[in-house]
């Protein structure tokens, strides 16, 4: 198994360029390797699938004599890996997918491009490669040849005593306290059809997939099944090490697997009116200008268009994630003062990541965006260091 692979093919270091870059394979092994003055690198640890998506790589960042550790983690989780096929046709509620392996009533469809809408779940499959959804393919729908994504619900499994239940259309509708239910879980009962999933939840009441004959009785909720046993998902990246060089910088990290040229989607906030992510830009701020204190960070997403700092722990992405950036600054953390970790709002499977780039540039003026929160919406252009000095230091007591 080759290891390392850090030369160009004419044999030499690659070329120091404006944005130094780090390339970062994860893998079932640690390595920490030294890269002396190499700027741009090429970390293979895995010739083939990477299997638990852990490993530790040194590289260079901000300057070329200086290096950073970047080391990304994975844990198990109960819950199965997500599928992604290719579809090949779509119409009203159904979808023509290259294959359905794994893949069964109750999952969450999901496509990068926002073609299918949030909470769409799977209704049933026939033997042709069918998918039937609960909700119609619109907007800007591709033609087919694009990956779909199916995966189990996120549930909380109860049993309830529904108040009531109503025929409506396809379905039913029931109420009853929704508490733990999401869309695409499984409904069993007394009078309930096998397969009925729930297809919608709102206040007080969920509607179904298929009609039911209930009249009585509790009801049992479950979550979807992919038939894929466990998975180790990659869940945070801590980058350590942090040279004095490297403060008021800006690091953009991205995941690749070896399927395609586009980085994998690392944030899914479709559900709550933006979109989907694959790249985290991190400003290291660290002392850089008077007011911040040590290992001060912000953490930004685009299509989020929103920065988080890491100043409380208890601090969240959005109201349904949890934190997503820790340093030495943050309360409770056990860092040192030299580092911060993201941690991914939504886990990648690990089976998926063959290379982590770490890039570092300055900040700017025009780095990225954020909403005007008072003024109806706006979105302005800001350096990070700028929204710090406008939005995050006059809310401290300093």
């Amino acid at each position: 198994m080759e290891i390392l692979n850090l030369l160009g093919n004419n044999g030499t270091g690659a070329k120091r360029n404006a944005r130094s870059r780090a390339f970062i394979g994860i893998g079932v092994i640690a390595a920490a390797v030294g890269l002396s003055s190499t700027l741009a690198a090429n970390i293979s640890i895995n010739s083939g699938p990477v299997e638990f998506g852990q490993g530790v790589a040194q590289t260079v960042a901000c300057s070329g004599d200086e290096s950073i550790i970047v080391t990304p983690a994975s844990s198990f989780s109960n819950k199965g890996a997500d599928i992604s096929t290719i579809f090949t046709e779509a119409d009203s509620l159904w979808l023509s997918v290259t294959s359905t392996a794994n893949i069964t009533v109750g999952m969450i469809v999901s496509a990068g491009d926002g073609w299918i809408d949030a909470n769409t779940v799977v209704t049933g499959i026939d033997g042709d490669h069918n998918v039937y959804i609960s909700k119609d393919p619109h907007g800007l729908m591709p033609l087919g040849g694009v990956p779909v994504t199916f995966s189990e619900s996120s549930g909380t499994p109860v049993t309830r005593t529904p108040d009531g239940a109503y025929p409506d259309g396809p379905g039913s509708l029931f109420e009853i306290a929704t508490t733990g239910l999401t869309e695409g879980m499984l409904v069993s009962g007394e009078g309930i059809a096998a397969e009925t999933v729930i297809t919608q939840v709102n206040l007080n009441e969920i509607y179904t997939s298929k009609p039911d004959t209930y009249d009585g009785g509790e009801l049992t909720f479950t979550n979807s099944k992919s038939g894929v046993i466990g998975s180790f998902k990659l869940s945070d990246i801590t980058v350590s090490g942090i040279p004095d060089t490297c403060n008021g910088k800006v690091f953009t990290i991205k995941l690749y697997d070896n399927e395609s040229s586009e980085p994998i989607i690392v944030t899914n906030f479709i559900d709550v009116g933006y979109g989907e992510d694959s790249a985290i830009q991190v400003y290291w701020g660290n002392g850089y200008i008077n007011q911040m204190p040590p290992s001060y960070a912000m953490i930004h997403f685009e299509n989020y268009q929103w920065f988080l700092d890491s100043r409380d722990f208890d601090g969240e992405c959005i109201d349904t994630v949890g934190t997503c950036l820790e340093t030495a600054h943050t309360e409770g953390s056990n860092l040192p003062s030299n580092s911060f970790k993201v941690i991914l709002p939504s886990p990648v499977n690990a089976t998926r990541v063959y290379k982590i780039t770490v890039e570092s540039q300055d900040d700017a003026s025009t780095f990225t965006s954020y909403p005007d929160v008072a003024g109806g919406g706006t979105s302005f252009t800001s350096s990070f260091k700028d929204f710090f000095l406008d939005y995050i230091l006059p809310t401290w007591n300093v």
